[in-house]
């Protein structure tokens, strides 16, 4: 027989056992919450918040149905894993729709690289997401959130923590951007990737904290073949290839800025065929008014071709603009080419050939210059061919080689009431 050990304090030991059981219990509670998965997702599916944390252990792409993601989920990646929605023949849908004081966090497990969010064409449309914050991704190339859908909308979110950029767009879409954050990106907080049209999509409601290493909106270029505007963003547009204007209008907003690279320009419509549908509307203020720059680091006259109108369009106008270091080539930093734009309270200035050079027949319409400051370039205004422009009230000094250089002189060009430097006129000092 065995002696009973006497207990010397029962409820003391009553309550170890207590504890160790809720312990327990809360172990097991916690490893059951976290839930994996990976592969294919077909059909409609729900990541809930009982669910979370969901541990993304390869990559997860959904199919033929909607993926509901509840406020207040953790997705948690694994490395080189990404969430792909959709594909180009199955009709999918992400809706994640967070809230202010629940958002969805889309982050890494742990310090690995995970890949990115994917909407994918036209098969991702109806997409949502709103207070979602994105993070800590990092593998290869890869934004946080790539878009190749329109009738997306992603509203409310944080970008944040990437060696990448924040935001793709491609394949011309337009996803409904609005008021969201972008922080720590060392790549581009926006990057339209080869397809001119996706510009339209950058709101000026959205947030660009100062810590982001490149804080531009990185615009690849391309032919504008339907209308689309440039909101102001408050971060400045690097225009890394040209772009042209066909059979539309082009509006942008007072106080964009545009940086071109180097060799590139904007063309509104063809030099060769004439279309009344070509035309630019850029309209600034005197408190905002849209620049035309350089990208270059430290700009010098004659890095980009600058604008030019190229068709027999009407309508454009380019007004309280500040357009400069422009003349690549036989360029300036304005061309006018059998065309008929209105160009008023603009400052023109530092092109290595022309502030304005105009030629070719403009038919029945006359280009306009009012109002201008037109300085420092080679030559201030260029008139070749049969152009007949009206040049009224415009201040054109301290160009190197001439203010105003007819190069037809059977062609007796209006230019009367401007300052040439000299109350005196052109003929004197000026």
């Amino acid at each position: 027989m065995h002696a009973t050990v006497p207990v010397k304090n029962p409820i003391r030991l009553y309550l170890s056992i207590c504890f160790l059981c809720f312990f327990m219990s809360a172990a097991i509670v916690s490893s059951a919450a976290a839930t994996t998965v990976s592969g294919v997702l077909t059909g409609d599916r729900t990541w809930t918040k009982d669910g979370s944390p969901y541990i993304v252990t390869g990559t997860v792409t959904v199919y033929n149905g909607t993926l509901t993601i509840e406020p207040g989920v953790m997705v948690q990646f694994n490395a080189s894993s990404s969430l792909r929605i959709g594909n180009s023949s199955t009709s999918t849908k992400l809706v994640a729709q967070g809230t202010l004081e629940d958002p969805i966090t889309f982050t890494s497990n742990g310090d690995v690289k995970w890949g990115q969010i994917s909407l994918q064409s036209s098969m991702a449309e109806g997409s949502i997401m709103e207070y979602c914050i994105i993070e800590n991704n990092g593998y290869s190339n890869y934004p946080l959130v790539d878009v190749s859908s329109s009738n997306v909308t992603i509203k409310n979110c944080t970008f944040r923590n990437t060696p990448n950029s924040g935001l793709r767009i491609n394949l011309n879409a337009i996803p409904a951007l609005e008021a969201n954050t972008y922080t720590e990106i060392g790549g581009y907080p926006i990057y339209i990737n080869n397809y001119a049209l996706s510009i339209s999509a950058v709101d000026n409601t959205s947030t660009f904290d100062e810590s982001n290493t490149k804080n531009l909106i990185y615009y690849a270029g391309g032919d504008i073949t339907h209308d689309t505007s440039i909101a102001n963003a408050g971060i400045p547009y690097y225009c890394h290839g040209s772009s042209f204007v066909y059979g539309a209008t082009l509006t942008i907003s007072p106080g964009a800025e545009l940086r071109f690279e180097d060799h590139t320009g904007l063309w509104i419509g063809s030099i060769t065929t004439a279309n009344t549908t070509n035309r630019l509307v850029a309209e600034g203020t005197s408190e905002a008014p849209i620049i035309f720059t350089s990208a270059n680091k430290t700009p010098t006259p004659g890095l980009w071709y600058g604008i030019n109108f190229q068709s027999r369009d009407s309508g454009s106008v380019l007004k309280h603009a500040i357009v400069e270091y422009g003349g690549y080539g036989s360029y300036g930093n304005v061309g006018i080419y059998s065309s008929f734009p209105v160009i008023d309270t603009c400052v023109i200035r530092h092109s290595s050939n022309y502030g304005v050079k105009i030629t070719g027949a403009a038919g029945d319409n006359q280009p306009g210059l009012f109002c201008n400051t037109i300085t420092g370039n080679g030559t201030g205004i260029y008139v070749n061919g049969n152009a007949d422009p009206i040049i009224h009230d415009n201040n054109i000094t301290g160009n190197t080689s001439s203010g105003l250089t007819l190069a037809n002189t059977s062609v007796q060009v209006d230019a009367t009431e401007n300052y040439w430097g000299s109350a005196g006129g052109p003929g004197t000092s000026g």
